[in-house]
């Protein structure tokens, strides 16, 4: 595929060499190709965050071949489309009845804005395995839930499953920040994860964030302060039996936080490494070549 389009354009931060997937890569924007790209895609080894930095390179890899098939000529010229067609035909497992043809001419006036990849929620990223050495540790429900989601976000949420905690707290989640619409996305962090939110709303502005919990809800309300990055909590009378109440005030870094512009053109929905003390990657776009680790 990487030849039908005449190469895939991409970028790495640092020179990059690894005898396990033969990846010999140079710094900085280049063309790849054939034995080259599949070593770009295979590289974990010696990569800061390991297998998610590959998905990260994969995912820049995708963005740079769609730029090639989109802006090089290539559904625009009969011969060079057949011979991604055939390309693809010959090495990616189709439905039996879908039209590559057809849909090539559907993506001839697709920008690349119309394009976005991103990752599923992790739940550990260095995840001992009894016998198979480190795995990444994914909840199939928040994998669901984030793949539905994905492809239509007015769903709703799965029903919980049987086996989940029950007498489990109800979460309400509040805004006491200028930042628009956080307590909702604070709010689908929390239900990807299986935690069940009740209200959503806006309250009085505070620089602290808080987790209050009545008196019977203890065990939820730790839960909660440990998946929004370890936020500290507070048994309180004011709140309602059976309810945890998050109070998201200025201070807040934790998932959903305001600290990346918003994504443009094709976005790379890269995951950050637990426990890894690499940074994590910037927001990448395709309105250049994305330069990755």
């Amino acid at each position: 595929m990487t030849q039908a389009v005449g190469g895939v354009p991409v970028c790495l931060l640092a020179p990059t060499q690894d005898s396990y997937s033969g990846a010999d890569f140079k710094a900085g924007p280049q063309t790849i190709s054939g034995p080259d790209a599949l070593a770009f895609v295979r590289q974990r080894h010696g990569l800061p965050r390991g297998d998610l930095d590959r998905v990260v390179r994969q995912q820049a890899f995708l963005s740079g071949l769609a730029q090639s098939a989109l802006s090089g000529g290539v559904l625009a010229n009969p011969a060079r489309l057949q011979g991604l067609i055939g390309s693809v035909q010959d090495s990616v497992v189709l439905d039996r009845d879908w039209d590559v043809l057809a849909f090539a001419e559907r993506l001839r006036g697709l920008a690349g804005g119309a394009i976005r990849f991103t990752t599923i929620p992790i739940e550990n990223a260095d995840y001992e395995t009894p016998e198979d050495g480190q795995a990444i540790l994914v909840d199939p429900r928040a994998v669901r839930q984030a793949v539905t989601q994905t492809i239509d976000p007015s769903a709703a949420p799965p029903p919980a499953s049987s086996d989940e905690e029950s007498g489990a707290a109800t979460v309400d989640v509040l805004n006491a920040t200028k930042t628009a619409g956080l307590a909702q996305k604070v709010r689908s962090v929390l239900s990807n994860r299986g935690i069940q939110v009740g209200t959503v709303g806006n309250t009085a502005a505070r620089s602290s964030s808080i987790v209050q919990y009545a008196p019977d809800a203890s065990d939820t309300a730790g839960q909660v302060a440990s998946q929004l990055g370890g936020l500290p909590t507070e048994e309180s009378s004011s709140v309602p039996s059976g309810h945890v109440q998050v109070l998201i005030g200025s201070d807040y870094r934790g998932p959903s936080a305001p600290r990346f512009a918003p994504p443009r053109a094709v976005s790379l929905d890269g995951p950050a490494r637990q426990q890894s003390t690499a940074p994590d990657p910037e927001t990448i776009t395709a309105d250049g070549i994305p330069c990755v680790n």
